[in-house]
């Protein structure tokens, strides 16, 4: 029995056995005769194991997934046949990896001639790699690390100005709360305007704290992009390690649900379709309680993310697509269940905008109740907040919902006060 603690594996040579364990906690382990079962004995043991260095990596079977490697693991033979790792990677038309990326180089499975291109090892020097995967009826692939781990590399590499692929080599998923804990002694490191981008959110450094939506978190044994403002000229990676692990343990990581949905289904995305994603802060002139809304994402019509309000009004969404896209916004307003259309709009790139300057939009098609309530003077006009309240005043820089009674007709608009 195990508290956050797992053994992996029993090695047993010439009588003695050598019990393989990862995790963090106690163990209660019991050992029983095979010959009379009613021998048995006990003993606790202690697993305080600080990095992610158990034999497995798993991974999205069906799509793109971002992950690190705490080891080394060789794909080719001296011959150039496969390993072990490989033909797990090469099962058969159903059942194989398509592709995988490093920061600088790439392998591609050919369904013709198989895997070709530059990379012939998976190691955690790479910090991390996108790997796109297709497995019939399989909930999670896996890859066997054996006894190749290395606790070396159970680090992230030294961080340079602009974007470095990163792995986040510790056992324990780090909340932004965790994340905060650490940057005292990452101040050399962490700038304003840094950025920590994962598969499906990320976070902005403000200069004193991190700042993300709710529910962002470091995974175990995942890939990150970190974007440095600066950089540093030492070989000086980030440190990840806490004097007190609060955050939620993991003896063996589940990959994350990819496909992700508002909690009131406002709308549906899947983010492993994609190998890339971009993080975006804006900005919504005008909006008042910005965290009442949820901001979608969209490429022609499709959604591609979801974010939400954070400080000062600023809204992060991280948005799954292409090079070459044009990204549009849309919000919906938690309470009145209203959507509206967003003007302006962003090319698709790794990052755009930025807690100091975000990008700008405004409402579609929103007027002033100056310009309603010049339509004349005999019009019957009734003025509803976003809440549905009839109102007497009004506040600049609020929505509101205009309703006009003109020649026997109700006429409906929202309007924003200037």
């Amino acid at each position: 029995t195990t508290d956050h603690a797992e053994v992996v594996r029993v090695e047993t040579t010439a009588g003695q056995h050598r019990l393989v364990a990862c995790g963090d906690g106690v163990a209660t382990l019991t050992f029983t005769s095979s010959y009379d079962p009613s021998l048995s004995a006990t003993c606790v043991v202690t697993v305080n194991q600080k990095y992610l260095v158990h034999n497995w990596v798993t991974f999205n079977p069906n799509g793109w997934d971002w992950i690190y490697i705490p080891g080394v693991l060789p794909l080719f033979q001296e011959d150039l046949s496969y390993t072990s790792v490989t033909e797990g990677f090469d099962v058969d038309e159903d059942n194989k990896v398509i592709e995988i990326r490093s920061q600088k180089a790439l392998l591609y499975n050919d369904k013709d001639y198989g895997f070709f291109g530059s990379i012939d090892e998976l190691t955690g020097a790479d910090g991390m790699y996108k790997i796109k995967a297709s497995y019939a009826n399989e909930a999670l692939a896996t890859i066997d690390m054996g006894e190749t781990w290395d606790a070396a590399l159970a680090q992230t590499k030294p961080i340079r100005k602009g974007y470095n692929w990163i792995g986040y080599p510790n056992k324990y998923y780090l909340t932004l709360e965790g994340l905060n804990a650490i940057v005292a002694q990452n101040i050399d490191l962490f700038r304003e305007g840094d950025l920590i981008i994962g598969k499906e959110s990320f976070a902005e450094f403000n200069g004193r704290v991190w700042i993300a939506p709710s529910g962002f978190e470091l995974v175990a044994g995942k890939g990150y992009i970190y974007y440095s403002e600066n950089g540093t000229d030492a070989d000086q990676g980030i440190d990840f390690s806490l004097d007190e692990d609060d955050s939620t343990p993991s003896v063996k990581p589940q990959v994350r649900v990819a496909r992700a949905k508002d909690p009131k289904g406002v709308w549906h995305y899947n983010t492993s379709e994609f190998a890339d994603n971009m993080a975006v802060v804006l900005m919504v002139e005008g909006l008042e309680n910005p965290e009442q809304y949820t901001i979608g994402a969209f490429v022609n019509d499709e959604c591609r993310g979801m974010g939400a309000a954070v400080e000062g009004g600023r809204m992060m969404v991280n948005v799954a697509g292409r090079a070459g896209e044009t990204v549009e916004f849309r919000l919906h307003h938690s309470t009145s269940g209203e959507y509206f259309n967003l003007n302006g709009h962003v090319g698709y790139a790794q990052h755009a905008g930025s807690l100091k300057a975000p990008v700008m939009l405004s409402l579609n098609g929103q007027t002033s109740i100056e310009e309603i309530l010049a339509v004349g003077s005999d019009t019957a006009t009734e003025i509803y907040d976003i809440h549905g309240r009839k109102v007497e005043r009004m506040q600049a820089g609020n929505l509101y919902i205009v309703r006009q009674y003109v020649n026997g007709k109700m006429q409906t608009r929202k309007v924003i006060m200037k």
